[in-house]
């Protein structure tokens, strides 16, 4: 839905033997009280293979989104948690 809407700002992919095995993707964001203008992203999807979780793939994904999100300018980054 971010990419259908053209919300999606970044999007990174881990990849093993050929294959996706995970995924994090930012989108950017309005905070209502921004005194500094910040650029403000949230990272709202951060998905790892069951079967290759607990291997670091989800940190590395994280790592390399926040390096490439402060390269994009970002100022800061609000992790988003799905709400049930």
């Amino acid at each position: 839905m971010l990419r259908a809407t053209g919300a999606l700002t970044l999007s990174l992919v881990a990849t093993e033997a050929g294959g996706i095995v995970g995924h994090i993707a930012f989108s950017a964001m309005t905070v209502a009280v921004n005194p500094r203008g910040l650029r403000v992203l949230g990272l709202g999807l951060i998905a790892v293979s069951p079967a290759r979780q607990r291997r670091g793939i989800g940190l590395a994904l994280i790592c390399h989104g926040l390096d490439a999100a402060r390269a994009q300018g970002a100022g800061a980054v609000i992790l988003l948690s799905r709400a049930d």
